[in-house]
């Protein structure tokens, strides 16, 4: 909600907005407990305090490329020549710290996860559970917000393991700066710059690790995006600590006086942004569904451009393939205003409402309006009211016509995938309000949605993927 402008007022954005990256943070005795158990073998006792003096002269840094119970560095200070102890941002399940390698002295950001995060997360979710199942035995009108805290309990185990984030992290730089498919750095990319804001320049430095994984449930074919995403340094990665690539000179991407200042084209910056998202959810199958302004910066480039920087993928929702074909053929139907490929697709999405036997329109006139173009914040509260007075209108209508239901129009079933789609869907529009940028989230929705189908139409004729594509 601390994203949603066009949506919550004000004064609950300001309260809301903590939570993004000004949290209490963990003292310096819980950080190096944390560092040490995720990559000291056994837990050492040498803190930053005894940095310089606890190494012997010369003594050789160990360079191990992964951490385990047998294997990692003995002390804190073999890892890091400089530690800053105040984090950078401060969320809700971690801290992202700056430090310096002592082997390699490189500048990385070291992101901690919070003493006794995860026990606090898995209980309450535990309960809410419970209590939503009691619920819905009483009132079925609680399925599906039974459906979405089960799908939010597997995806916050995710969340909570760090060596997931940076799979994540790895598999993403391979699709969006690799050209895709495991990071075959050595296939030329596809530049879509012209025909859907994407370019080939890939990443500052134009490379991707070499031990880049592909993700799971990719077709990306080669296209690559003008983003920033961070390098996870190997051999410093666990479960509840890991380090990467510090981005230098970022900027959240809500920071109006520096936007100002630099006077930068917001319209192009959001457009970048809009059509990673696009691509990341109807291409490469792998979309970050946190996209709020604490994970959202940006950077000047030499020429004076601003580049996206995408941070924090431990959420990363991947979709099943009928999933997929049916977001896919949503976005073309309400693109091309067809009303029955509209209410089919929402039927095989696995989207069921109370008044889809009589007036399966309204439902499809509901998702035509989330995916309305974007706007300011005055405009989409104009229309946010414009479209609910149209929804009383057609109550009243029933009722003149003896239509009668009880609780009024309601979700009945929905897919597991649904809300933390129109989550991404939501904060991206709330980015565009707060911005004041105009958009057509629709259109260029549907030209990956097109895209994506045309790169599997012709993987298909040679033989590539497992499955047919949607248009055969």
């Amino acid at each position: 909600m601390s994203g949603r402008s066009d949506m919550t007022p004000p004064r609950w954005q300001e309260a809301l907005a903590i939570l993004q990256n000004d949290m209490p943070s963990d003292s310096r005795a819980e950080i190096d407990a944390t560092l040490k158990e995720a990559f000291c073998r056994g837990r050492g006792t040498t803190g930053r305090g005894e940095a310089a003096a606890g190494r012997p002269k010369g003594e050789q840094v160990k360079t191990e490329s992964s951490v385990s119970s047998e294997t990692g560095y003995s002390t804190l200070v073999d890892i890091f020549d400089e530690f800053d102890y105040e984090p950078i941002a401060s969320a809700s399940i971690a801290q992202v710290h700056r430090a310096r390698l002592a082997a390699t002295k490189e500048e990385v950001a070291v992101k901690v996860m919070h003493r006794g995060v995860e026990k606090v997360f898995l209980t309450d979710m535990q309960r809410a559970i419970r209590i939503t199942e009691f619920c819905a035995w009483l009132n079925n009108d609680f399925e599906g917000m039974l459906t979405v805290l089960k799908a939010w309990e597997k995806e916050i185990e995710y969340e909570l393991d760090f060596i997931h984030e940076v799979h994540n992290l790895r598999s993403v730089r391979a699709d969006l700066l690799g050209g895709g498919r495991g990071g075959d750095d050595d296939e030329e990319g596809r530049s879509v710059g012209v025909s859907v804001g994407v370019s080939v320049e890939g990443s500052v430095d134009g490379s991707v690790d070499g031990s880049v994984e592909g993700s799971v449930g990719s077709v990306n074919r080669g296209y690559r995006a003008n983003v920033c995403i961070p390098r996870p340094i190997e051999g410093l990665v666990s479960k509840r600590a890991f380090a990467m690539e510090f981005i230098k000179d970022a900027y959240k991407i809500n920071d109006l006086l520096v936007l100002t200042t630099h006077k930068v084209d917001r319209k192009q910056l959001l457009r970048q942004i809009v059509h990673v998202w696009a691509l990341s959810l109807l291409n490469n199958n792998a979309v970050n569904a946190d996209p709020h302004p604490g994970n959202l910066l940006f950077r000047l480039t030499p020429d004076g451009q601003a580049q996206p920087v995408l941070l924090d993928w431990g959420w990363v929702v991947r979709l099943q393939r009928h999933e997929l074909l049916a977001y896919r053929s949503l976005v073309m139907a309400l693109a091309d205003m067809d009303m029955v490929a509209a209410t089919k697709s929402l039927k095989d999405l696995g989207y069921e409402n109370t008044q889809d036997d009589r007036a399966p329109e309204r439902s499809v006139q509901f998702f035509s309006h989330l995916f309305r173009d974007t706007g300011s914040v005055a405009t989409a509260k104009k229309e946010s009211k414009e479209f609910f007075e149209q929804r009383k209108k057609q109550k009243e209508k029933d009722a003149e016509l003896g239509v009668r239901e009880k609780g009024g129009r309601k979700m009945k079933k929905i897919p597991d995938s649904f809300m933390f789609v129109m989550r991404v869907i939501g904060l991206l529009r709330g980015l565009c309000a707060t911005l004041e940028v105009e958009l057509p989230l629709i259109e260029i929705l549907a030209s990956h949605a097109r895209l994506a189908n045309a790169d599997d139409e012709a993987a298909f004729r040679s033989g590539m993927p497992k499955s047919p594509p949607a248009t055969l």
